[in-house]
C-alpha cells in the first residue's frame, strides 16, 4: 500500500533525528507487533520492547479501585472478591472498566425498576457486579492471548 509506505518513510525520517538528542524518548504501543514494518524494529529505533500482558489479580484490584473511586459501594463490599473472581480472569483494563460501568448501570436500573428516584448517592452492590459478569466477557480470546505471548517471546529473542 503506497499510503502506508509513505507514512512509514515519514516516521523513519522523523525518528532518525531523535538519536542525537538528549532526554528525548520515543515510545510506541501496538497490539499487532507482527504488522509493524521491520525497518521500525531494527536496533537503534526501538531498542527496548516490553510486553504488557493482562493484569494479575493484584493488578485488577488496583484497576477496580481506580474505576470505583468516587462511587458509593455497599457496606462490606470487597473489591478483591471481584478481582480474584474466576469470571474476571483474562480481563484487560478496558474490560474491567466496562464491568464497572455495567455494574453501575445495573444499580441505576434497579432503582428505576423499584420506582425510586435517583436522589442522593447511588449504591453499587455485589449483585450488580454478578449481573454485569453475565454481560461483560474478556475482549481478548484465549487464542489471541496465546498469540500475543508467542509474539512477545519471539521478540524478546531478537
Amino acid at each position: 500500500n503506497v499510503a502506508v509506505e509513505r507514512v512509514v518513510n515519514q516516521l523513519l525520517t522523523e525518528t532518525s533525528g531523535i538519536a542525537g538528542r538528549k532526554r528525548v524518548f520515543l515510545i510506541a504501543a501496538t497490539n499487532r507487533l507482527d504488522k509493524i514494518d521491520s525497518a521500525m524494529l531494527r536496533p537503534g529505533r526501538f531498542d527496548k520492547k516490553l510486553y504488557v500482558g493482562l493484569p494479575t489479580p493484584a493488578g485488577r484490584v488496583e484497576i477496580l479501585k481506580s474505576h470505583l473511586k468516587g462511587r458509593t459501594l455497599e457496606e462490606g463490599f470487597e473489591v478483591e472478591k471481584i478481582a480474584f473472581d474466576p469470571r474476571c480472569e483474562h480481563f484487560s483494563g478496558a474490560d474491567i472498566s466496562n464491568l464497572v460501568d455495567e455494574a453501575c448501570s445495573n444499580a441505576v436500573e434497579e432503582m428505576k425498576n423499584l420506582g425510586r428516584r435517583l436522589e442522593g448517592k447511588l449504591v453499587v452492590c455485589m449483585k450488580h457486579f454478578d449481573q454485569a459478569f453475565t454481560e461483560i466477557k474478556p475482549s481478548i480470546s484465549e487464542q489471541e492471548r496465546r498469540y500475543y505471548e508467542k509474539q512477545s517471546a519471539e521478540q524478546s529473542k531478537t
